[in-house]
């Protein structure tokens, strides 16, 4: 990829993001000054110990904190400094999340989960949320069970229509919180390459956190994170 289509194709950048937690003595620098470019049908893991900030970057990214300082832009706008309902709205039409526990509901169908965040973006008529969600259930394996009560399928399979769910409304940014922490091998494998699928075939930026060294080296870049900083970067 030529550095021109690199430059155009930036999703998400942070510049001096900065978080600390705690009050007074206890304050603890838990970011500092973290510079990031993700870029679109990239996938990137994060690694670390524990305690180094991978959750708070995500939440960050996520729009679901806010940094003491720094900014944080997608798709070119800066979100670190918007308002609440801004970062709702945004949220709900650019980034996805997929997590270590599936978080389904267990009362729908996995077709009536995609549905739901659809639904709510209000992009699509009833017919096409229909047929874009059984297209994507589809495309990973699901279309025979598209219906079923997502309780009556494999941990596998649940986050399967987890990773599809995260895509269901066109998102440009993909944040997954350790998505094969509770997997086997065999369905961590199928996860990972479902993750490369989705950042290829559907075009947004994943980012991974993850202690899953397998996952890690899978991604196309991999940056560890200590004490707040990243440390080094591969690919």
């Amino acid at each position: 990829m030529s550095e021109t289509s690199t430059q155009k194709s930036v999703v998400l950048q942070t510049r001096q993001l900065t978080r600390y937690l705690g009050d007074g003595a206890n304050r603890q620098l838990v970011l500092d000054a973290l510079d990031l470019d993700l870029h679109a049908g990239q996938t990137c893991a994060v690694v670390g110990p524990s305690g180094c900030g991978k959750s708070t970057l995500l939440y960050l990214l996520g729009l679901l904190d806010r940094p003491n300082e720094g900014t944080i832009h997608v798709q070119n706008r800066e979100m670190a400094a918007a308002d609440d309902t801004a970062r709702t709205a945004f949220r709900n039409e650019h980034i996805g999340f997929v997590f270590q526990f599936h978080f389904l509901l267990p009362e729908f169908t996995a077709l009536e989960n995609l549905l739901l965040p659809m639904r709510k973006l209000g992009r699509w008529g009833d017919e096409e949320m229909r047929e874009r969600a059984t297209e994507l259930l589809t495309r990973f394996g699901l279309g025979d069970k598209v219906n079923r009560y997502t309780n009556q399928l494999s941990g596998g399979e649940q986050q399967r229509v987890a990773v599809a769910r995260a895509l269901a409304n066109e998102p440009t940014l993909i944040l997954a919180d350790e998505p094969t922490g509770n997997l086997d091998t065999r369905n961590s494998n199928n996860v990972m390459e479902l993750l490369q699928e989705a950042a290829h075939a559907y075009g947004p930026s994943i980012l991974i956190v993850t202690h899953n060294p397998e996952l890690a080296q899978a991604c196309d870049r991999l940056l560890t994170m200590r004490d707040g900083r990243f440390e080094s970067e591969q690919g």
